[in-house]
This record gives C-alpha cells, structure tokens and sequence, in this order.
C-alpha cells in the first residue's frame, strides 16, 4: 500500500502529460472557435484564460526539461480532489475560457463563454434540479432554478448569472442577450482596437477593462490617474523565474505623456506602492489638483511635469466626509434630502498617500504658500484643510525642487524617483501593514491564505499615437518551482469559486 502512495502521484503526473500532449494534438486542428471574438459590446470587463496556451507551453517545458517532474510532484497534488472531480464538469479543459461582466439595468451580470464537449454533464454540473428549455433563433436558452442561464448556438456556448443572488433572468431579457451575443452585427472586438489587440495577443491569461468601466478601475486607483485612459488590456504569460506582464493603455490624449527614460522605480522601507510618471505640467496637476482644495490652483504655474505617487500606509482611525442621504422628516415624514456626516470608507480602512511633484521657482513657492491665509505654517511644513474629510489636514512641504503633498507630515517615508511611466507594489508588505478595522476582518487575515507573490512591476516600453504599451512581471516569494506551475496551481487553489457561485 505504500507503494501504491508512492507510485500514485507519479501516474497523475504521467496523466497530465498524455492529456497535455493530447491537448497539443487537439489545439492544432483548423476552424477552431474563437470565443473572444463573440464578446459582446456591452461587456465593461473580460477576464481571458488560455489553458491550451498554458498546456502547450507546458509540453515543450517538460519535454525540453524532463527533471521537472520532480518539481510537479513535489507541489501540493491533491489526489482526493483529482478523484472526486474524475467525472468532470462537461467542459473542455483545452479551449480558451472567457468571462466578462456588463450591466442589466445597474445590476451586474457574469457571462462566460465555454466550450462543452458533453452538455447533459455541464448542465448538471450547473444544476442537478433540471432546466427549462426554450428553442429560439435556431439556438437554445436554459434556464436553471439557482438562477443560472445558458445560451446556445452551435457549437458556442455562454453562461450567465446575475452578482445579486435574488435577481434572475425572465424569458425576455435571456433574449435579449442572446440577440447582442449571437445575432448583433457589430461586437467588441469591432469597436474597440485595444481588445481587437488582446485577444490576439499571446498569453496565459489576460484582463480586458473597457473605459466605461468606472467602478473597477477606481479599486486601484492612485488620484484617479486610470481616468486619463481609455480601454485597457493586460496579458499575463508564465516564464522560468516570473510572470511577464504585457500591458496596453489606451490614451485619450495623444500627447498625454512625455518620454524621458525607462527607468523603474523602487520601493523605499516604508513605501507599499509607488507611480512615477511624466506629463506636461497642466495634466501633472490635473492628476493631483483631484485631491487638492481649489484654493490651490495657483501651485500649477510651478509644476514641471514629472510626478511621483506612493501609497505609504493606512489610517488606524476612521475618517469621515459629508454626503447628501435622504432622511424621514420628523415632522411631516416625509423623505427629504440632506446632508449628513459619514465614515468615508467604513468597510476598509483609507490609506495613507503622498505625492511628490518635480517644481520650479521653489522660492516663490514657498512665498505664495506663506501668504494664502488658508495655508497655515507648522514647522517646516504647511498644511490645509483637507477638501474631502471632515477635520482633517493635506500637508504640504518643499524640498529643493520637489513639492511634496500628502495626507500626513511622513515626508521621509517616500523616496522621490521620476521616469516616462513606472508602477511598483509590494503584495506582502501591503497585507502584512493592514490594521484590521474590527474583529472579523482580523479573523479574515489569519484565515487568508498565504499569497505567493512579491512584487508587482510594470514599466514604460513603447508610446504610439492612440496608446501606451508597457512590460513588467510579477515575482513570486520563491522560485523553488516554474512559475507556469506556480500560476497553474494558483487558478486550481480557486476553482471552487466558480462552482460555489453558479
């Protein structure tokens, strides 16, 4: 029986390198269907994996390097798992998989496209409680009781389900989807040259966000410098030691940037994230001003154009900020409007910022600054108060030729560094510095499972008249192992989602 153990891993590995082989046979045959190219217009992100991509690359690494089994048999197999899911889910593991998100009516929907090789075994993968069937326009619609629904023409096969788990399709709206996904005359990949471009660029995996896409692109937003671009594409491809990041911007100004160098930027002790750009002085202070209260507009006549935002930390206490709620009026009961005190951000705690931006004439800077009587003078800095939270200060200081402007005094915790376009960010030092804001986000760190990468780096490359292109990688904490094996076993680590979802 011990042997047996022994000798098990070692027939699922030769498993997956038949399958893969296999799967090497399998994606070079003709008239293979391209799902990116039925993505529909309304789509505002597109998440793209490419397992036969992942299972092809694998092939030559393992038959050029054949030791590599060892490593393959050295991560974490589970074998109960690879048991258990032996009968499969009816979908192809070699064909590209798409999800994309877009809106009903402001409430978001999740499609993906599949490919499925045994439907009846899909369908109870989605729902083992059975279907209803409907024949439309030479197709099919199914729709499920846990709220899911498919889409059928051909061989093309689209799954969607609503994030709210209390909103589902009606006969109606799953044909109107069908009609923008099999029968409009224009799709995405029509309208927009940047996802035209993503799809057909190798890679792993890949995400696609379109420039209608407010509420993504605001997560990592460092002073809403993603709003200067239009559609953006990153794709991701596995190397021996990192993963390397091929990313493209669409620019909605042409003359938005200003090459200096490639320079990348590090992080200093204190620093988690860092952007290092260069521009032309009005769009460097239009970057900032955001953030900035109006009564500092007459700084811009000294920015030069180059500018460097880092993300130092977080606030350990709540801010707060004024919003307009609607109330019931105590007297006629009535809901009116108002303007009410509220936490700014009561779900995770605000981090901390600082940005330094290369200037000119210093001294008279510094004048200007001594003379608004809304600036007030402490120390060797100034500060004012702050346009957004309620008792709070931005602090401003000048130091030889850089303005400094942060939402604290920590002036020193960030290293100056300036280049054409340059963006880093620690993964762990991020996580490892969070202050939990209450019990269950504490028990939610503990439980967290350890990320495995390190760093994130993405720099300048090449700049064309509609967009920017950029390279980078992702490391991991150690490259014990191909970080294809690395990245396969990070998507297996998850796969449960998807099932736990629809």
């Amino acid at each position: 029986m011990k042997n047996i153990k022994k000798v098990f891993p070692f027939i699922v590995v030769l498993f997956l390198i038949v399958l893969i082989v296999l799967g090497y046979q399998f994606t070079q045959r003709k008239n293979k269907f391209a799902p990116g190219k039925i993505v529909p217009v309304n789509a505002q992100v597109v998440l793209y994996t490419s397992p036969h991509s992942i299972a092809l690359d694998f092939y030559h690494l393992l038959r050029h390097n054949p030791t590599l089994l060892d490593s393959i048999v050295d991560t974490k197999i589970d074998l109960k798992e690879i048991q258990k899911n032996a009968k499969g889910n009816g979908i192809n593991p070699l064909e590209d998989i798409i999800l994309y998100q877009y809106k009903d009516n402001d409430e978001p929907v999740i499609g993906i496209i599949l490919d499925i090789f045994n439907p009846e075994q899909f369908y109870n993968f989605i729902s083992p409680k059975g279907y209803m069937l409907t024949e439309y326009k030479g197709g099919r619609i199914l729709q499920f009781p846990n709220g899911s629904t498919i889409l059928e023409q051909g061989k093309k096969t689209v799954l969607l389900k609503y994030l709210n788990p209390d909103a589902k399709f009606n006969e109606e709206n799953a044909q109107q989807q069908f009609d923008i996904i099999f029968s409009s005359p224009k799709r995405l990949v029509d309208i927009s040259p940047n996802f035209n471009e993503f799809i057909n660029a190798p890679k792993h995996i890949g995400m696609w966000v379109s420039k209608n896409n407010k509420e993504l692109t605001e997560i990592g937003d460092v002073f809403h410098i993603l709003n200067n671009f239009g559609d953006k594409a990153v794709n991701l491809t596995a190397k021996k030691k990192n993963i390397e990041i091929n990313a493209s911007l669409e620019l909605l100004n042409q003359n938005f940037f200003v090459q200096t160098n490639k320079k990348t930027v590090k992080l200093s002790t204190h620093e988690i994230a860092k952007l290092s750009l260069t521009t032309h002085p009005k769009y460097a202070y239009n970057i900032i001003a955001q953030s900035l209260p109006s009564s500092l507009d007459f700084i811009e006549k000294y920015f030069s154009g180059e500018i460097c935002l880092a993300f130092i930390g977080y606030r350990t206490t709540p801010v707060y900020t004024t919003k307009v709620v609607e109330k019931i009026d105590s007297k006629t009961f009535h809901t009116v409007k108002a303007l009410d005190t509220v936490e700014f951000s009561p779900l995770i705690n605000v981090p901390e910022l600082m940005s330094v931006a290369k200037i000119v004439h210093p001294n008279k800077l510094i004048e200007e600054l001594k003379q608004d009587t809304s600036v007030i003078q402490e120390n060797n800095y100034f500060k004012i108060h702050h346009p957004i939270f309620i008792n709070d200060f931005l602090y401003l200081k000048v130091t030889g030729k850089h303005l400094f402007i942060g939402t604290c005094p920590k002036f020193n915790d960030i290293l100056p560094e300036f280049t054409t376009f340059s963006f880093c960010y620690h993964v762990h030092k991020s996580i490892a510095k969070y202050p939990p804001k209450n019990a269950v986000q504490k028990m939610g760190l503990l439980a967290l499972p350890e990320v495995p990468i390190s760093a994130i780096n993405i720099y300048y490359d090449t700049i064309t008249p509609t967009s920017l292109h950029l390279k980078g990688d992702i490391n991991f904490t150690q490259n014990k192992h191909h970080s294809i094996l690395q990245l396969t076993g990070e998507i297996l680590k998850y796969r449960g989602l998807l099932k736990g979802f629809f």
